[in-house]
């Protein structure tokens, strides 16, 4: 079984992110974003990152057709036209997403998902994608490549290390002041926490915001 991780490429110079990628032995890069695209960071736009990925020796496969969360269709909506990553579990396009990802980890590679947040809990690999596959398949760990010290303002490599999804889980039930022993509830405490994540990060369809997803 390969490795599976996600990382986000934010500003970051190209070279930089090509680094980080090989630093942690990245093999193939899936890129998420359901628009390839990026007017702030543009030397991650599709065509010119795949082209770079390549030099470098690293597959770049695109699937935010698949693995995208941005939906305008009511089917995939909540009472408030957000993006409802429940809902978007069922659809057969992201299960076709899902089982690439887990044919390419049984084949021994190394992958990272890659979406635009520099941190993983403001983005949909970790409160859509990385959710299902965690619970779906606990064989396969998943680790967030992502910037750990926050109050620091370098950028460097030291400055970025892995964050497990299940710590990551814990931070997110933190920040939402969720306690893990919570008893008598309708919905799981971990349940609750997603619920409140994908309703402040998720695709608002009436606005067209939300995480390049």
């Amino acid at each position: 079984m390969g490795r599976l991780f996600t990382i986000g490429h934010s500003t970051h110079d190209i070279d930089f992110f090509v680094s980080l990628l090989k630093k942690f032995e990245i093999e193939a890069l899936v890129d998420i974003r359901s628009t390839p695209y990026s007017k702030m960071a543009q030397q991650f736009n599709q065509e010119g990152l795949k082209n770079y990925l390549r030099k470098n020796n690293i597959i770049y496969i695109y699937m935010g057709d698949l693995l995208g969360a941005r939906y305008s269709d009511s089917n995939f909506l909540d009472e408030n036209f957000i993006v409802d990553f429940e809902k978007v579990f069922k659809k057969d396009t992201f299960l076709k997403g899902i089982a690439r990802l887990y044919d390419g980890l049984s084949k021994n590679f190394s992958i990272s998902i890659m979406c635009s947040e520099l941190y993983p809990i403001e983005c949909h690999r970790f409160g859509m994608v990385s959710r299902y596959i965690s619970k779906d398949r606990e064989d396969i760990k998943i680790n967030h490549i992502t910037k750990i010290n926050k109050h620091s303002s370098d950028i460097s490599l030291n400055d970025f290390g892995l964050i497990k999804q299940e710590d990551l889980e814990n931070t997110m039930l933190d920040n939402f002041k969720i306690s893990k022993t919570t008893l008598f509830e309708e919905i799981k405490p971990l349940e609750l926490a997603y619920k409140l994540l994908n309703e402040k990060i998720g695709y608002d369809a009436s606005t067209g915001t939300g995480d390049n997803i």
